[in-house]
């Protein structure tokens, strides 16, 4: 007897194809510049990560065009369009989400741990994964004959400068305003303890430049702190500079670690002499920075007839 022959396969819709592909792309983008999946509200926000994401810390949220995965059509957009995934206006919603987090939170048990970066180092981190990213996903749409033939890569190359902007912005709000986020409360030790690690791993600091000349996250976070309130900018670089000189000052010699600090006012940096340094090296990368520290009254010599100058 002879089968009865299958009905052909339905061809797929290539508007909704190209969209599905896009979306897949977007949230792979969340997951390696940002360090974040996204989940819905039906979703457990606590439950573990999969060892597919395990680096990467789970958000939940209400918005369906953010809360999209690459294998069903949820984030069609309130707009009725395809659903392409979140657009850039969504990155600062989806940052101001992962900054809001507790330090206790579960979520950011991840491997390795991003609670122990702080605000500072994991906004930093981002911005340089954002300028890598950028360069790649630029470097392939040149090889492409025409834009048209692209494949959504002007839609990542506007998300990833986005995400630039808004690391930028995140990390100088927090340092104006400590008590902005849980995780930023110490924001400015932060800033110093990223300055420090310049000299043990500087391909991965704050102060590379990951585009060029005056790329740097360091260098932009000083042009957006300077920007918004010149006071807040000399008070942020004389407490970074006074971290650095406290714990340089618990030094014997440069080689030497700052010793223990008993006094729970007073934080110090364990880094060596060596290391501490080079962080106030880098704290004057940026001119406006430079300018700011000889301001403080630490960097001025006492008066030649003063106890301090004998």
């Amino acid at each position: 007897t002879l089968k009865p022959k299958s009905p052909p396969a339905t061809p797929l819709d290539p508007v909704a194809e190209a969209a599905r592909k896009l979306r897949r792309k977007k949230l792979l983008l969340l997951r390696r510049v940002l360090l974040v999946t996204i989940a819905s509200p039906a979703d457990d926000a606590s439950s573990p990560s999969s060892d597919k994401t395990a680096a990467c810390v789970k958000l939940v949220v209400d918005d369906p065009d953010i809360a999209c995965t690459a294998d069903n059509d949820v984030g069609g957009g309130s707009d009725g369009d395809v659903g392409t995934g979140f657009r850039t206006h969504h990155i600062a919603e989806i940052l101001a989400s992962r900054l809001s987090l507790s330090p206790s939170a579960k979520s950011l048990e991840t491997m390795p741990p991003q609670h122990k970066c702080g605000i500072i180092g994991y906004l930093g981190g981002c911005y340089k994964r954002a300028g890598e990213e950028w360069k790649e996903v630029r470097n392939g749409l040149n090889e492409k004959k025409s834009k048209s033939s692209a494949g959504g890569e002007e839609d990542l190359l506007e998300i990833l400068e986005e995400i630039r902007k808004q690391v930028v912005s995140y990390a100088a709000s927090s340092l104006m305003v400590p008590d902005l986020f849980e995780l930023g409360n110490d924001s400015t030790l932060q800033l110093a303890k990223c300055l420090c690690t310049t000299t043990t791993d500087p391909t991965n600091s704050i102060t590379f430049d990951v585009l060029g000349k005056n790329t740097s996250f360091y260098y932009n976070l000083c042009e957006e702190l300077h920007s918004q309130d010149v006071d807040s900018f000399q008070n942020v670089i004389t407490e970074v500079a006074k971290y650095l000189t406290d714990s340089l000052s618990k030094c014997d010699t440069i080689l030497d670690e700052p010793a223990a600090i008993t006094d729970s006012n007073t934080a110090t940096i364990g880094d060596n002499g060596l290391f501490l340094v080079s962080a106030l090296r880098e704290l004057c990368t940026h001119k406006k920075a430079t300018a700011a520290l000889a301001n403080t009254p630490r960097f001025h010599l006492p008066p030649a007839d003063s106890p301090e100058a004998s």
